[in-house]
């Protein structure tokens, strides 16, 4: 994960993408630290808008995927 990160932060440094500090990038960050009030906050923001279907359907895959596992 850190590697991804510092991976993420590359692409902002060359204005390629938001890097770890976008939403996507902090829900990810704080999911994979158990950071669950917080991931749920960001999805909250993330889902908010209209052009987010592809990350909506990602957090069902997602949430299902879990469910399965317990």
């Amino acid at each position: 994960m850190k590697r991804w990160k510092t991976e993420q932060d590359s692409l902002l440094k060359w204005k390629l993408s938001q890097g770890s500090s976008s939403q996507k990038a902090q829900w990810l960050l704080a999911r994979y630290m158990n950071e669950d009030d917080r991931a749920t906050s960001l999805e909250k923001e993330i889902v908010a808008s209209p052009a987010e279907n592809r990350f909506r359907l990602f957090l069902r895959f997602y949430n299902n995927l879990n469910t399965s596992k317990r």
